[in-house]
C-alpha cells in the first residue's frame, strides 16, 4: 500500500493542473492562483502521509518543532511574504498575465505570476523578475488594468 503514495504524489499535481487550467468558468488569473493552492495542498499533503508512512511521532518532537518553527519563521519571512503577497495580487485580480505594468524603472507586459515573483516582459525583450512582495508596497501603475488600449508617450527632439 505504501508504495502506491510516492507515484499518486508524483502524478497528482499535474493531473489537478491540467483539470484546473481546462476550467472555463475561470479566468486567467484565478486559474493561477487555484493551481499554485493546490501545488501547496499537495506537497503538505505529501508530507503529512510521509512522516506517518515513516513512523515519526510528530508530538514528540512538539518542543523542538516549535523553535525549529520559529528559526524558519525569521529565516523565510521575505519568502512568506512574496507568497501571500502574491496570492493576494491574484485573488484581487489587480495585475493578471498579459497587463501592461510599471513598476520602478521597469516597465512592460506582465508575462507569468509566480509564487515569488512576476516576470515582466519588457519592450526591449528582457525579463524582469519583481518580487511580489514589491508589487504590495511600491507604488505601480497598471497600464491596461480598465482597458486593453496601452499608449506610450513619445517626445521627440528637434534639431536645427
Amino acid at each position: 500500500m505504501a508504495c502506491l503514495y510516492f507515484p499518486a504524489a508524483r502524478a497528482l499535481p499535474g493531473f489537478i493542473l491540467r483539470w484546473i487550467g481546462r476550467a472555463r468558468l475561470l479566468d486567467a488569473a484565478q486559474r493561477v492562483l487555484f493551481q499554485k493552492l493546490a501545488q501547496i495542498a499537495v506537497v503538505i499533503w505529501a508530507s503529512f502521509i510521509g512522516t506517518d508512512l515513516l513512523g515519526i511521532d510528530l508530538t514528540a518532537l512538539a518542543v523542538f518543532s516549535g523553535a525549529f518553527g520559529l528559526a524558519i519563521g525569521f529565516g523565510l519571512q521575505k519568502t512568506l511574504g512574496n507568497l501571500i503577497a502574491g496570492l493576494i495580487l491574484l485573488l484581487d485580480r489587480s495585475i493578471k498575465p498579459g497587463d501592461v505594468i510599471a513598476v520602478g524603472d521597469t516597465f512592460g507586459w506582465v508575462n507569468k505570476i509566480g509564487v515569488q515573483a512576476m516576470s515582466v516582459l519588457t519592450r526591449d525583450g528582457k525579463e524582469h523578475l519583481i518580487p511580489n512582495e514589491r508589487l504590495m508596497t511600491d507604488e505601480g501603475e497598471n497600464w491596461s488594468f480598465s482597458s486593453r488600449d496601452v499608449r506610450v508617450h513619445v517626445e521627440f527632439l528637434r534639431v536645427a
